[in-house]
């Protein structure tokens, strides 16, 4: 997964992702990445993520920057 930041503001702290399943159970957290943000300045950040031991099935991403949410989204993993 490849994430942009645009910052408005300045920030310190780490990222990372968090998969669940439909369940709402965690199946997988990446390692925290630490991000120093700054107005203006446009930085960009990466995690692999390995489907191919998953289920088929509907799953949820966070990106998360501290402990806040930052973005979500869903992704199926089909036959």
């Amino acid at each position: 997964m490849l994430v942009n930041w645009q910052p408005t503001t300045k920030a310190k702290g780490k990222a990372m992702l968090r998969v669940f399943n439909s369940d709402n159970q965690k199946i997988a957290e990446s390692k925290p990445e630490n991000l120093s943000l700054a107005p203006g300045n446009f930085l960009a950040s990466s995690w692999d993520l390995s489907v191919e031991n998953l289920a088929p099935a509907i799953y949820r991403v966070d990106l998360l920057f501290g402990e806040q949410t930052v973005w979500r989204d869903f992704f199926r993993v089909t036959d």
